[in-house]
C-alpha cells in the first residue's frame, strides 16, 4: 500500500493485487467453512457413538430390571437388523 501511495506501483497493479487478494480470501473462507462443517459432523458422529455405547451399557447392566417395553425400545435403538439363518442369528448394530 505504501508503494502504491508513493506512486511506485501503478493503480492498475494495485487493483490486480487487490483482486488476487479478494479471490484468495474467498477461497480461504470457503475452506474454513468446509472445515467447520467437517468438525461439526465429526462431533455429531462422536456424540452418536457415545449415545450408542450408553445404550449398550444400560442393556448389559440393567437387563434384569428393565421392563419388556424398555428392553424392546433399547434394542430397537441399538440394532439395525436381525438376520435369522438356519445355523444361527446375526445382529447388525446401527452406525
Amino acid at each position: 500500500m505504501d508503494a502504491a501511495a508513493s506512486g511506485k506501483i501503478s493503480e492498475e497493479k494495485v487493483r490486480a493485487l487487490g483482486i488476487e487478494l479478494a479471490v484468495e480470501q474467498l477461497q480461504l473462507d470457503e475452506k474454513l467453512a468446509e472445515l467447520r462443517r467437517l468438525a461439526q459432523r465429526q462431533l455429531s458422529e462422536e456424540e452418536r457413538r457415545r449415545q450408542r455405547e450408553r445404550v449398550l451399557q444400560r442393556l448389559r447392566d440393567d437387563w434384569l430390571i428393565l421392563s419388556f417395553a424398555e428392553r424392546r425400545d433399547l434394542i430397537r435403538e441399538t440394532l439395525e437388523r436381525i438376520v435369522v439363518k438356519d445355523d444361527g442369528v446375526d445382529t447388525v448394530l446401527r452406525n
